[in-house]
């Protein structure tokens, strides 16, 4: 601490001017200072136009949205009430008819390279039943399931327990 008062004092500091004496006249202002002065009064006008523009400015609007969460509140649901019905139908055609059952698999990818004869060959990927598959025509899928085509966009498998073909397309 000692050695650095030492050398704090025996650096040389500027000297504040001292003021002009009275009756005599002022000294006239460098031209450095004009400059300091011109640049401070164009901060001080550019200040001012910015917060008259801020002031006309739209506030943004606040969102409820919450960045730090990844789900927002529920959203309410409106609830619709079916009048029961008041004459007894009878069966239709469309009813007695048993609708399929879900597919248990999803089509989320198609994969194409180039064969060895430089065809492509494409593959569908698979997702359903807790696995990933990748397969090819003829391959079957599980022991429901066999792929007939796969096309650009979509797969075509045959349903052996409803002998139907089943179209699966990308979403």
């Amino acid at each position: 601490m000692l050695a650095s008062w030492l050398v704090s004092t025996a650096t040389s500091r500027p000297q504040p001017s001292a003021p002009p004496a009275p009756g005599t006249s002022a000294a006239r202002p460098s031209s450095r200072d004009v400059a300091i002065d011109s640049l401070a009064r164009d901060a001080d006008h550019e200040t001012t136009r910015l917060r008259e523009r801020l002031a006309e400015a739209p506030m943004p609007r606040r969102s409820g949205r919450n960045p730090f969460r990844f789900r927002g509140a529920p959203m309410p649901r409106e609830r619709r009430e079916v009048a029961p019905p008041t004459e007894a139908a009878e069966p239709s055609v469309t009813t007695a008819v048993a609708a399929a059952p879900a597919l248990p698999y999803r089509l989320i990818g198609i994969a194409e390279h180039a064969g060895v004869s430089g065809a492509v060959e494409r593959q569908a990927i698979l997702s359903g039943s807790g696995e990933l598959l990748i397969v090819g025509a003829d391959q079957s899928v599980g022991t429901r399931f066999l792929v007939v085509a796969v096309g650009a966009d979509a797969v075509e498998l045959f349903d052996a327990t409803t002998n139907q073909p089943v179209r699966l397309t990308l979403r």
